[in-house]
């Protein structure tokens, strides 16, 4: 049987150094790419983290878990959030992200 990627991402993680992470950007998105294309799946089809497939509380458990002292911030690229006013979409990030912040157990 081969091993769970997600698995060994996560094991990756947690092997880096604090001073390592500088900063932990969030996102969410399909669990199986819409294109081929990396940078078209990178910056235009996320979403709002939590309405997504993503393992956003094993990522942040993970980085945290260094005892690194990174800020967290959102960063959604997508083809539906630029069809919306910015007010819009920066509502709903916000309160999608600390929603997610609250489910790994991030305080702040």
């Amino acid at each position: 049987m081969a091993p769970d990627p997600r698995r060994l991402a996560t094991a990756a993680l947690r092997g880096l150094a604090p001073e390592q992470v500088v900063v932990i950007q969030v996102d969410d998105g399909p669990g199986c790419p819409v294109t081929d294309d990396y940078l078209d799946e990178c910056t235009r089809y996320r979403c709002a983290p939590g309405q997504g497939d993503f393992d956003l509380g094993g990522f942040l458990r993970a980085l945290l878990a260094t005892g690194t002292t990174a800020p967290v911030s959102v960063e959604v690229l997508s083809d539906q959030n630029d069809q919306l006013p910015p007010a819009t979409v920066a509502g709903t990030l916000a309160i999608a992200t600390r929603s997610v912040l609250r489910a790994a157990g991030v305080s702040g």
